[in-house]
């Protein structure tokens, strides 16, 4: 379908109702998604978008409420998680209200000009990998500070028994 101008929209209606706008804003440059009901209260918004120029699918921050370089990436999750007072359904969330602009800032999410943010899952599975890589590295840190008292212990140990010995 070619359009000369003018937004191009594909619409999916319920009773003469639509319900969703499938289209591209010329105006904006980008291909979107649209729901008229995304909060319960008939609310228009864009579920996803893919701007011109970009090969990854952003999705609106609400639709990852739920889920879980130069960042701490294990910190970032983590703090917003605390056992005695959080379930980890509750914690995601935290995650998000809390730490917005610094998931902003590592691209897990991006904001539009007109102030849409939407949710980038290829910058999610960074974010997750090196929380990975870091917590191996720190494991192996700590595997070996154990290694190395764990010898010091033997040594120790050792020698009280030649201790034992000589009397």
């Amino acid at each position: 379908m070619n359009a000369p101008s003018g937004n191009i929209q594909f619409r999916l209606q319920e009773n003469g109702t639509w319900k969703y706008v499938l289209g591209y804003n010329v105006s904006s440059n980008y291909f979107h998604l649209r729901s008229t009901d995304t909060d319960g209260s008939g609310t228009d918004a864009d579920i996803i978008r893919i701007p011109d120029g970009q090969t990854t699918v952003d999705g609106n921050t609400t639709f990852d409420i739920n889920v879980f370089d130069d960042y701490d990436d294990a910190m970032v999750l983590y703090r917003a998680y605390s056992p005695e007072h959080r379930t980890v359904y509750e914690s995601g969330k935290q995650i998000l209200r809390e730490n917005r602009q610094e998931l902003i800032n590592m691209g897990i999410l991006n904001v539009y000009d007109d102030g849409w943010v939407g949710y980038n899952d290829q910058r999610m599975s960074a974010l997750l990998a090196g929380g990975i890589y870091q917590t191996r590295f720190r494991v192996d840190e700590q595997q070996a500070e154990i290694n190395k008292i764990k010898n010091k212990i033997n040594e120790l140990q050792t020698q009280i028994t030649q201790l034992e010995e000589v009397k």
